[in-house]
């Protein structure tokens, strides 16, 4: 399993510049430093230092900052009870300011109403880091921000897939998107988790909770990250999207009547397929040309996919596609259950339709099936093409009770 200490240690051997790490509630900045004895480092006001590695000694002293009340006194202003269709520029949120060329609006929360003056930035001192030293030190800031990515998707195959990125304080660096686990602690009480065991326990650290696996996907260099991009890492056409409905269920439930099936596109992630990239979860939204005009005619949800894997969009669910269970039989044994299940599938739409059922449990084995199946140990997929009208089969299978 990666871990977030094991990322940053890579990290330097990575870049060779600033390093922006964009998680998916947290951005983290790692600059590089050259410091001899001690250094002064100024720094944004929207950045908290995280942490310095390989600093013998840090500390943070504040700046000075003047507020947005304070840059309104001795001003003359306008009152404004309300201002429909107000289109400025966002130059801070709490409280509410926009500016509007050369005028200034500022939302007064208790009052409910707008205080309108001449523009003029707050002054304000920034924060300083300290640092002791005598070999390169690596800042860790942090800050609240996350990435999204939109995949668009047209009927005939043709994609674009775009990460929109946050509002950053550096202008450029090498960016990666971290899809993943990220609990904001001391990165040297995370490095030495990562150590061996005996020294964990000699400082009495708490071992590393174990979580999901972290995916990296690095979208290179980038310039203009304080104004936040729209970066587009994948286009191209997808030579085959198949429509599938599926459905799972577990192997020790009872029998259920007509449900709705799921509806999915789904498409492998290989080149020969025109996808062939790892693909971090987002947003897809699926094109249609309707009267020469570009409409959206679905959206869905894709999960984390790697080279390889099934670029599945789930749409919903359809009553076109429907199935039934029946428990035929269910005799228990000392350490396991033996069901014999008929599965009943209505496709009540003029085609043919891909099926996939999954049948889900503990140490399945299966003894017989009336069509082919898929066996694992936790699941058993049984992929049919489903014609008009109701198709059956049944399957017997073993498992732990």
């Amino acid at each position: 399993m990666k871990k977030i200490a094991l990322l940053l240690m890579i990290l330097p051997t990575m870049m060779f510049s600033t390093a922006v790490l964009i998680y998916t509630e947290n951005v983290i900045i790692v600059e590089k430093h050259d410091v001899e004895g001690t250094k002064e480092i100024t720094y944004p006001e929207e950045l908290q230092v995280m942490d310095v590695l390989n600093a013998d000694e840090w500390f943070v002293v504040s700046g000075k900052r003047e507020s947005w009340y304070d840059v309104m006194k001795n001003k003359k202003v306008k009152i404004v009870e309300e201002l429909d269709g107000l289109e400025g520029e966002v130059v801070s949120l709490n409280p509410l300011v926009l500016k509007k060329e050369n005028d200034t609006y500022l939302w007064d929360e208790k009052d409910k109403r707008w205080y309108i003056f001449e523009y003029e930035t707050p002054r304000s001192t920034p924060d300083t880091l300290v640092v002791k030293s005598n070999k390169p030190i690596e800042v860790l800031y942090t800050m609240k921000g996350s990435w999204s990515v939109v995949y668009d998707i047209w009927e005939d195959g043709n994609f674009t897939a775009k990460a929109l990125l946050p509002v950053i304080p550096v202008d450029e660096g090498n960016v990666f998107l971290i899809s993943g686990f990220f609990e904001k602690k001391g990165v040297r009480e995370v490095l030495m988790m990562e150590s061996v065991a005996a020294p964990m326990r000699e400082k009495r650290i708490e071992e590393p909770v174990e979580v999901e696996e972290t995916k990296v996907y690095p979208l290179g260099y980038l310039k203009g990250l304080s104004k936040g991009l729209r970066v587009s890492f994948g286009s191209g056409r997808i030579k085959k999207i198949e429509s599938i409905y599926s459905f799972s269920f577990p192997v020790n439930s009872g029998s259920f009547d007509y449900v709705k099936m799921n509806f999915s596109k789904v498409a492998k992630n290989t080149k020969e397929n025109g996808l062939g990239f790892p693909i971090p979860s987002g947003t897809v939204r699926f094109h249609k040309k309707i009267d020469d005009n570009d409409i959206i005619v679905s959206a869905g949800y894709v999960k984390d996919t790697p080279v390889g894997g099934e670029f599945r969009l789930s749409l919903g669910s359809s009553w076109d596609v429907r199935i039934k269970g029946e428990l035929l039989k269910s005799e228990r044994y000392k350490t396991y259950v033996e069901r014999t299940w008929r599965v009943t599938i209505m496709n009540t739409k003029k085609e043919s339709v891909k099926v996939r059922v999954v049948v889900l449990g503990e140490s399945l084995k299966l003894l017989s099936s009336s069509i082919e199946c898929e066996e694992k140990a936790d699941r058993l997929v049984f992929e049919l093409v489903a014609q008009p009208g109701e198709f059956s089969f049944d399957f017997e299978v073993r498992s732990r009770w």
